[in-house]
């Protein structure tokens, strides 16, 4: 008698959670990844946001440069925290994602005066954010302060995208 209650005891239990595994498995289904498209149409679980720059739906970790945090007090660099650059076809414009905000901001191109030693590249005075190259790096700055920057390489980052162009 005790084997039969038993058995009844763990085949009920088995029970139980084989409905909590089909309400997981339908509520699964009405999130499916792809199904949650911005207006832009693009897809913000598959990694897509929208670029004013391309103006289309892209990747940033794809299509960007990362530019690493830096601490100009200390001068460390976080690689942790990036912010990545996106640069229109024609050169005309930049558009920085940082990693902590759903907001870009997008700057527009300068032009480069010949000897220049820290040239402004891009700007967008309203957010006071500036990219400049100075000493092999390319620096992002706010309110005239560096806040990322990205090592010059000529084979990739953004001086293999700006020279080739």
């Amino acid at each position: 008698m005790n084997q039969i209650f038993c058995s009844l005891f763990c085949f009920a239990i088995l029970l139980s959670c084989g409905e909590n595994k089909v309400s997981t498995v339908k509520s699964n289904q009405n999130q499916m990844t792809g199904n949650d498209r911005d207006p832009h149409g693009c897809i913000g679980s598959a990694g897509y946001t929208w670029s004013v720059a391309k103006n289309k739906c892209i990747r940033t970790f794809e299509e960007g440069s990362p530019f690493f945090t830096y601490d100009q007090r200390t001068g460390a660099i976080d690689s942790t925290q990036v912010a990545y650059v996106v640069l229109s076809d024609d050169l005309s414009k930049a558009e920085v994602f940082f990693g902590n905000t759903d907001k870009p901001v997008v700057m527009d191109s300068l032009a480069v005066k010949e000897g220049e030693t820290m040239p402004f590249l891009f700007e967008n005075k309203a957010e006071l954010l500036a990219l400049k190259y100075y000493k092999d790096k390319y620096l992002l700055l706010y309110k005239d302060e560096i806040r990322y920057l990205q090592t010059y390489n000529k084979d990739e980052g953004l001086a293999a995208q700006l020279k080739h162009k």
